[in-house]
Parts: structure tokens; sequence; C-alpha cells
């Protein structure tokens, strides 16, 4: 094998690589023999077609296969043990012609070009011992065990009919009248009643109910209130079977039968063993002690979310990246297929993603990081565990298949894999920098991060 370098332009080589008969004979001969291992071809026995009508039949394809997978492979490894940093993917040099191959000879040599996008040598800056960054310890707010306590009486809370007047939050019973052109009650019009909840109702028209009380009469469009369809409006407000079509008016008299309100639950100590006993929580005192320390892990969560995007970004934007924009912009054309106005749109924010991506790959080599099948499922696990907390209920088979169609979508599976080594890698460097510790209230910290984007997310599993 000989492989000539040159350079063709600022940060772009032409790697030209030549493979010799000793180079890729044995693969060849290796992969010929498993064709005709294979061939069943008519007037000869399986397995005993003479190598020559293999040759003629199959030699330039499985030549072909042989030589494409070894060019690629030789320029890597060459590309390691000289340990040439480059950018993207290697892309056929654009002079290159197509090669003319002789499965017959087997003195035959063949040269292949690429251009190789090369980049420089990272110095990662804001890593080492006497990089300092503040370390914000976030103290709660007085109430914030009060304000949970009410968060969750409100979520244990039971909708219960009350005699005030109907307000945001309010579901109501309604009785519904047809009416005519008049606005009079529609001989033999059709009538229903119905449960309503006052946040469905458009914005436009929620002032006409807030106010009222059981027993008013409020006339609306019916197929207008809601962002139902006039389909769902007769199944769902009018219980129309799909199968009627007979004409129904678009004007109802609604009168409200009754107004239910959710009313927050009474967490004494009978409630909270009832509720949360499971977990060893049975009294105020046992449930004030478990929100306290979850009220500081919340804390502490922030404040590693807010060092964990300071190191990234000043990672990012203080470590020195050099490279042929010329060539990224053509292997993006080539092997992302993108038309040139795309890749001027979205260049930009790419060379965001690639200076990340290549400062990831050399971290975690650095810090010898992996991701195991383990962590990644256990990972899938936890938000798809997550995903079924936000309806209130767990239901296995939901969840199974939750959990499978996360693990069958590959950019989900990608996005786990590299926040867990996103957080690996920030461990390793926490490690290293020097943290200073800076007190501040809850109420400055959201202050100061209001405009960022705090990395919450990642640093959460």
């Amino acid at each position: 094998m000989i492989i000539d370098r040159s350079e063709i332009g600022e940060m772009i080589s032409k790697f030209t690589v030549t493979l010799e008969p000793s180079d890729y004979r044995e693969a060849f001969k290796a992969n010929i023999n498993k064709m005709k291992g294979k061939a069943n071809l008519k007037g000869f026995r399986a397995g005993k077609t003479p190598d020559h009508v293999i040759l003629k039949m199959y030699g330039e394809n499985v030549l072909a296969e042989v030589l494409d997978r070894m060019f690629s492979e030789k320029l890597f490894s060459y590309l390691a043990e000289n340990k040439i940093p480059f950018i993207c993917q290697p892309l056929p040099a654009q002079e290159s012609e197509h090669i003319a191959l002789k499965p017959s000879d087997k003195e035959a040599s063949y040269t292949y070009a690429y251009e190789v996008g090369t980049r420089n040598e990272l110095e990662i800056q804001g890593i080492n011992p006497e990089d300092s960054y503040t370390y914000y310890e976030i103290s709660a707010n007085e109430n914030a065990v009060d304000d949970r306590i009410a968060e969750l009486e409100n979520a244990y809370g039971a909708m219960e009919v009350v005699e005030s007047p109907i307000e945001a939050n309010d579901k109501i019973n309604v009785s519904a009248i047809e009416l005519d052109e008049n606005n009079a009650p529609k001989k033999d019009g059709w009538q229903s009643a119905f449960e309503l909840p006052i946040f469905s109702i458009k914005e436009e028209h929620q002032a006409d109910f807030i106010g009222k009380a059981k027993g008013d009469k409020i006339v609306v469009n019916l197929f207008e209130l809601t962002f139902r369809d006039s389909n769902t409006v007769r199944k769902d407000f009018l219980e129309v079977d799909e199968d009627d079509t007979r004409e129904i008016g678009q004007v109802f008299e609604l009168t409200v039968e009754e107004v239910l309100r959710k009313v927050p639950a009474k967490l004494d100590d009978d409630k909270i063993k009832d509720l949360f006993g499971q977990n060893g929580i049975e009294t105020m005192e046992q449930l004030r002690d478990v929100l306290t320390k979850n009220a500081s892990g919340e804390m502490e969560q922030k404040s590693v979310g807010k060092l964990f995007d300071d190191i990234y970004t000043r990672i990012t934007e203080e470590t020195k990246l050099v490279y042929s924009d010329t060539f990224v912009k053509r292997w993006l054309r080539e092997s992302e297929n993108l038309a040139d106005d795309k890749i001027e749109e979205m260049f930009e924010g790419f060379k965001k993603d690639l200076k990340l991506s290549i400062i990831q790959n050399e971290l975690q080599e650095r810090f010898n990081v992996k991701v195991t099948k383990q962590e990644l499922d256990q990972y899938l696990m936890s938000k798809a565990d997550s995903f079924m907390q936000q309806f209130g209920f767990f239901d296995q088979g939901i969840f199974d298949k939750v959990l499978k169609r996360m693990k069958d979508d590959q950019n989900e599976v990608y996005k786990a894999s590299n926040i867990i080594l996103s957080n690996k890698i920030f461990s390793e460097v926490e490690q290293i920098i020097t943290k200073v510790p800076q007190q501040i209230s809850l109420q400055a910290f959201e202050e100061m991060t209001a405009p960022q984007q705090v990395a919450e997310e990642v640093v959460s599993e």
C-alpha cells in the first residue's frame, strides 16, 4: 500500500491511496469463494460453478466492494496512525476518474484519491485546575414547603358542587335548548345536557360565563363556543348518533344547572398516611421533612445545571477550532445532499454543533468515558416514567409501549446517549476545575438565569 499526501488548499489535503495485489487479492479471493459456495447456476451443481464463470459474472462487483472497503480502511488507519485530525468525513477527490476493474489480473494495482478537510490540534480551554467557576449555593424561598403543600392539596382535591359564581377553573353542568331565528325555544328543537369546562371555552366567550351562577341562562352559538369541530359538538354536546344526519341549529340557550369546583384536600395525618404511607410518610412532620429535602435537591440541581452550562459555554467559546469552511460546505452538499441556500441558512448553527461534537469526542477519549447499554436503558426507563407521571396514574401497558417507542427511535436513543455522555464528561471536569461558592437567593438566581438556557435537563438524570 502506498499513500501520498499533498496540500491542495488551506486546511484541505489530498490523499492518494494505491492498493497493490498483496493488499487486496486475499480478501477478493475469499469473497469470490463465498460467492462460489452460494451460487446456484443452471447447468452446474451448487458450489461447483467454475472459477472463471464466477469471475465473469460477479468478479467486478465483488472486487468493487473489496476495494471500496479497503480504500476507506487504509485511509482511516493512516490518518489515525499519523495523528492527523480531520473534519467531517473524507470526500472523493474532485478529479477522480472511474477505476477500470480487472478481476482476472492478479498483478493489477488500483489507485483512488480522497480530499480530507484537516483541522488544528485542539487545546481545550476551561478545564484546568486554575480555571475557576462560580458555584451558586441557592437558598430556597422561606415559603417553598408551604407552597408545595398547597400544590399537593390542590392536586389531590376533588370536584365538588358549589353555590358561588363561576370562576375560570370551574366546570359547569348545563342543559341546552335549541333556539329559533328569534332566539326563542324552537318547537320540537334539540335538547341535551353536558359538562362544560370553562377553560375549554374560547377566550373571547369565557366572560359570558364567569360570574354567572346556578340557574343563569346564556345564549351561545354552540358550534363556535369551543375549539371542537362540528362533528365533535354533535357527538359530545348534543349526543347525536354518527349516522343521524338531521339538521340542527347552531344557537342554543344554556342553563347553568351546577357549578363544579376543585376543592383542595385537607392534608391531615390520616390523609397523608392514606396517600403516601407506602413511601413511609405518615404524618405532616414527615411530609415537611421530605419536601424540605426535595427543595434542597431541586436547588442543588439548579446550581449544578448552571455550572454545567458555564463550563460548556467557556469550553466552546475559548477553545480554538480551525478548518476549511469550503470543505465543510462541500461535504454538506455532497454527503448530506443539501442545496447551497439551505447550507448557507443553517451553516452558523451547524458550525457550533460541529465544534461541540468535536470537543466532546476529544474529552470522551481523554477521560475514557463510555455509555453502557444498562445506562441507556435506565435513562429511557426514567424518561418514560416521567412521561407517565404527568398523567397522574401508571399503566404498565402504556409504559411498555412508550418505552419501546423511545428505544426504537434512533434520534431519541442518540439524544439520550449524548446526555449521558455529557453528564459523565461534566463529572470528570468538575473534579478538575476550581469551584468558588457564592450564596444567592432563588429569586436572584432565577432573575440572573432567565435569559439563558440552563442545562437542567442534562444534569437531572
